[in-house]
């Protein structure tokens, strides 16, 4: 909470300088009066009109000048206040959003964080924002606390917390656990989680993990299996009594959800069936009205973003126009030539009463990607940050 305070020496100046204006803008304000003013003065009291609003702008700015904020180092006598007087140079320009004067002077006093500042260090949560004593808490609880806390900084920018927390896991300061997944990760994982600041998911220290599994932690490669004398291959990968698999044969992981839901299913998929490389990968989204709009806007924003790799789409759209004009689209080709004309199917979506449809976006790896590694975690946090809705995700391994 902060507190704007008038300066006592300007109260009676902005007083004076808000009857003019009140007084002006009455005169105005009444048809009938001011219809009884020559043309030539009523272009006068116009810009006496604008003259007094400006002034008592000014007024009023230089009026609020003191501002008192929490300070844990103030003294208790002050109530932990302190106070800083607005420079006389901001006051005057009332050209310039006055929050905005405020916002800088509380950065100046290190009071907020925003997108433009430095992240913030993991020891310094732990220091400063964990609760004492505890074992496990929650991102939505530290928030709480830079909130609640004299001596912390408020936080304007949420990814200011979410960074610091993914910065907390590697530097293992913390594990971070979902209880959707059923495991934490640690510093040992091989992929970040997409942080989201709930009272659902937890951080908890090192010391406190017990046996909550580790996600993406890979289990020690069980000792080599006797050679089959005759193709040489393990015992348990013997080729001799079978023919090699066709593409048809190859096994396909699939799920739906969230962005970040279907990702992690179908890397957790990829790890359960020992699959180390994908070949290519399906993201499918569709639906109805608006929510199909989004999710056509939502492809087009992810796909310059993604990882190199050969990009095919498929559309297939309905669109009721006004004055029951109807519009059918179906395209299956390559990205580059799509997004040619994707601004006029977005546009249509805008447009239409009503709409109906999926996209669907296959991406071809030029060389097999490890199911938990980077490309795939990249794909995932870019489709998670757009946020097209519900997705369906496939991906097919690697021949």
């Amino acid at each position: 909470m902060l507190f704007l305070v008038a300066d006592s020496a300007a109260v009676e100046h902005a007083v004076e300088e808000a009857r003019r204006y009140l007084a002006i803008g009455r005169i105005i304000g009444d048809p009938q009066r001011y219809s009884q003013f020559t043309r030539e003065n009523r272009r006068h009291l116009k810009s006496r009109a604008d003259q007094a609003q400006l002034t008592l702008r000014i007024a009023i700015t230089r009026l609020y000048r003191h501002l008192l904020y929490p300070d844990g180092g103030a003294p208790a006598k002050h109530h932990h206040l302190s106070h800083y007087a607005l420079p006389a140079q901001e006051q005057g320009n009332v050209n310039r959003d006055q929050a905005q004067v405020i916002l800088g002077m509380l950065r100046e006093v290190g009071k907020v964080r925003t997108a433009d500042d430095k992240g913030i260090p993991p020891l310094f949560v732990r220091q400063k924002a964990w609760p004492a004593n505890a074992e496990r808490v929650s991102p939505l609880r530290i928030r709480k606390e830079f909130a609640a806390r004299v001596g912390l900084p408020v936080l304007l920018d949420i990814n200011l917390l979410k960074e610091a927390v993914k910065l907390g896991i590697k530097a293992g300061q913390w594990l971070y656990f979902d209880p959707a997944q059923g495991c934490a990760y640690s510093k040992e994982s091989p992929t970040s989680p997409l942080v989201e600041i709930t009272g659902e998911v937890e951080l908890i220290v090192p010391a406190a993990a017990g046996e909550i599994p580790i996600c993406g932690k890979r289990e020690p490669s069980p000792p080599p299996l006797g050679k089959c004398p005759l193709c040489g291959n393990p015992q348990d990968g013997c080729t001799c009594a079978a023919q090699p698999p066709g593409p048809a044969d190859r096994e396909v992981l699939s799920a739906a959800g969230s962005p970040s839901q279907a990702f992690q299913r179908v890397v957790d998929l990829a790890r359960d069936r020992k699959i180390r490389a994908l070949g290519s990968l399906e993201i499918r989204a569709g639906g109805e009205g608006r929510e199909f709009g989004q999710d056509l806007q939502a492809m087009a924003l992810a796909v310059p973003q993604l990882p190199k790799a050969g990009r095919r789409v498929e559309v297939k759209a309905a669109f009721d126009l006004p004055g029951k004009d109807h519009l059918a689209i179906r395209f299956e080709g390559s990205w580059d030539r799509y997004r040619r004309f994707s601004d006029t199917v977005q546009r249509a979506a805008r447009e239409s009463e009503s709409a109906t449809g999926h996209i669907t976006l296959r991406l071809a790896f030029p060389s097999p990607v490890d199911p938990t590694g980077s490309e795939i975690g990249s794909i995932r946090d870019t489709f998670a940050g757009i946020n097209p809705g519900h997705v369906e995700v496939v991906a097919i391994p690697a021949s």
